[in-house]
Parts: structure tokens; C-alpha cells; sequence
């Protein structure tokens, strides 16, 4: 769904030689699934305020987000060092 954006995300990181072309694929993954984080995440707290229930929905996004991002920065110190 966010392909061609996470493509010209970690285009402009290659052009600028933040990355090597070993850690493209990588890269281009992770901006995918950080994008696709993000909209669901929107998505949720969106049909919460619609249903009236939006703490009950933070919450839980909440403590799934804090998850996904702890896993996140392993995966990213492990690729960066």
C-alpha cells in the first residue's frame, strides 16, 4: 500500500549516502511497515472518536505501539550498529 513512498524514501537516503546499497532493501521494508504503522494507527484512533470509546482505543494502540517501536530500534541498532 505505501510501496512507492517507502521506495522514495529510502531513494533520497541512498542519494544523500546515508545508506550503503546492502541496507536498501532493509531500509525501503522498514519505511513500508513504518508508514503502514502509522495509517493503521490513524485508522484506529479515528474509529474510536466515531464510536465514543477513543481512551479505550488509545490504550490499547498505546501499549501496542510501544511494543512495536522497542522492536523497531533492535532491528535498527542490529542494521546500523
Amino acid at each position: 500500500m505505501f510501496a512507492r513512498t517507502a521506495e522514495i524514501l529510502t531513494k533520497k537516503l541512498k542519494e544523500n549516502n546515508t545508506i550503503t546499497v546492502e541496507q536498501y532493501e532493509i531500509c525501503r521494508y522498514g519505511f513500508q511497515q513504518g508508514l503502514t504503522i502509522i495509517f493503521n494507527t490513524v485508522t484506529t484512533i479515528a474509529i474510536g472518536v466515531v464510536f465514543g470509546e477513543l481512551w479505550q482505543v488509545v490504550y490499547r494502540k498505546t501499549t501496542l505501539m510501544i511494543t512495536a517501536v522497542e522492536i523497531i530500534m533492535f532491528f535498527i541498532s542490529l542494521t546500523f550498529g
